[in-house]
């Protein structure tokens, strides 16, 4: 439900900036709305077993309360992109230090959170430090080397900019969709063996 709640939220969210309610400051009120929430929750939890969100491990893997900064660093990318539009940023060390800086980093964290794994934490990135990692310093990563892919024209970005990728993206985010929704449930058995089958049917 992380991905539905931004959805409904996102057009509140646009109208209140353009209010003079700044992205950070929603994000925050967010944010603090969760950690009360499951405060509440946990309290609750001493009359009713079955209470709402009791565990601030739970609130940051598992809603919108504890993963909002992914999608603050999106939006805010987008923001300065756009107020930036005539006159791109550019580093001047070397063009490509944004987009192959982040995606290092994104492969350097990526393996942080493989390395985290253990007998508790089936993935890496459900452990407390891995929280940290996933809901804060990657979606920061990843933004730098989105802002990198605008920006900057190196060989990684011509080959996305191809046809065959620019079909393999919108493919791959149609696939998101409908991965774990109602129409899966609806596919034969057989169409469900394997990844081949499934992205066929």
């Amino acid at each position: 439900t992380v991905e539905a709640v931004f959805y409904l939220l996102a057009p509140l969210i646009f109208v209140l900036d353009k209010k003079g309610f700044s992205v950070w400051l929603q994000f925050i009120g967010i944010f603090l709305i969760g950690v009360l929430i499951t405060g509440w929750g946990e309290w609750q939890q001493l009359y009713d077993p079955a209470a709402f969100i009791t565990s601030h491990l739970f609130m940051f893997r598992l809603t919108f309360f504890g993963q909002a900064f992914a999608f603050l660093a999106g939006v805010l990318l987008a923001k300065f992109v756009l107020a930036n539009t005539n006159q791109p940023t550019r580093f001047v060390f070397f063009e490509g230090l944004l987009t192959y800086g982040g995606l290092s980093v994104i492969i350097g964290l990526t393996g942080v959170l493989v390395s985290l794994q253990s007998s508790d934490y089936t993935l890496g990135g459900l452990s407390p430090a891995g929280v940290v990692v996933n809901n804060l310093i990657l979606p920061a990563a990843i933004a730098v080397f989105f802002y990198g892919l605008i920006i900057e024209k190196t060989l990684f970005s011509r080959i996305l900019a191809t046809k065959l990728f620019t079909l393999l993206g919108a493919s791959s985010y149609t696939f998101y969709l409908i991965h774990m929704a109602p129409i899966t449930d609806l596919l034969p058995d057989i169409a469900k063996t394997n990844i081949w089958t499934f992205c066929i049917s």
